[in-house]
């Protein structure tokens, strides 16, 4: 499903396509069903020779007011075969678990690379 951004002016119209974020949070440890950074992430992992993707936890944080807030913790073990690959761990938190993982997962490939 795509949504449509739209800029509108008197003389001018154009809308762009941009990527849906999933509505709800998805159970998941891996948030590799769907493309994104954790995806990239992956990728990079497996070229080195990673055989297990990282993991990710996530839990609803206590918030005031109505707006849900997660945070996500992702993991990358060490690399057996690899000494400087010594793993990563990074904390963040969105509105959804799938937006906080995307965040974790550009910090860890971001750390990497």
């Amino acid at each position: 499903m795509l949504l449509k951004l739209i800029f509108s002016y008197p003389w001018y119209s154009y809308s762009f396509p941009q990527m849906d974020v999933p509505a709800s949070p998805r159970p998941s440890d891996t948030f590799l069903s769907e493309f994104g950074t954790p995806t990239l992430l992956w990728r990079v992992l497996q070229f080195v020779g990673y055989t297990e993707p990282p993991q990710y936890s996530w839990w609803e944080l206590d918030m005031t007011g109505e707006l849900q807030w997660f945070a996500v913790q992702g993991v990358v073990p060490p690399h057996g075969g690899k000494p400087a690959w010594t793993g990563w761990t990074c904390n963040s938190d969105g509105q959804t678990p799938w937006e906080a993982a995307q965040v974790a997962a550009h910090a860890m490939l971001f750390n990497i690379c």
